[in-house]
């Protein structure tokens, strides 16, 4: 029997393969996105996580975001960067942009554990000085 998905679930894959160029099947919605929305979706080329943002955030602001985090990925590999097609690194849906990221399996910090909290802060501290060169001062375009 073939597996069945909530018009959104399937209405945003599609949107997605027009952007990605790839076969796309969404897997499941995913916890933890804060103000957005994340669904989980199978490729040829593996997982990806599709980020909605809220409907008010506009393209300048999140095309800034994104150069930053391309800009910490190139010193810090474990910056997940968002796929970028067509000079582009999203694509509108529904009134919404949408970002694809590589799907990267993982858990929430327990914030009770030194260890984790001593990892967390070398790669904070890490990203920070990544970023030491990064010259977009005049931060995200509101237009």
């Amino acid at each position: 029997m073939k597996e069945r998905f909530s018009p959104t679930a399937s209405s945003l894959a599609h949107a997605a393969e027009q952007f990605l160029g790839t076969d796309t099947r969404p897997s499941r919605w995913l916890d933890g996105g804060d103000e957005a929305l994340v669904l989980l979706v199978e490729t040829s080329a593996g997982p990806l996580a599709l980020h909605v943002s809220p409907s008010w955030r506009i393209r300048g602001e999140l095309e800034w975001a994104h150069s930053v985090v391309r800009h910490a990925h190139r010193r810090v590999l474990e910056v997940v960067a968002p796929i970028e097609r067509r000079g582009q690194t999203a694509f509108e849906w529904q009134g919404r942009l949408v970002a694809a990221f590589p799907f990267i399996a993982g858990e929430m910090l327990n914030r009770y554990d030194p260890a984790q909290r001593a990892d967390a802060a070398r790669l904070l501290a890490a990203i920070h000085i990544a970023l030491s060169d990064f010259r977009a001062a005049d931060g995200p375009t509101l237009m």
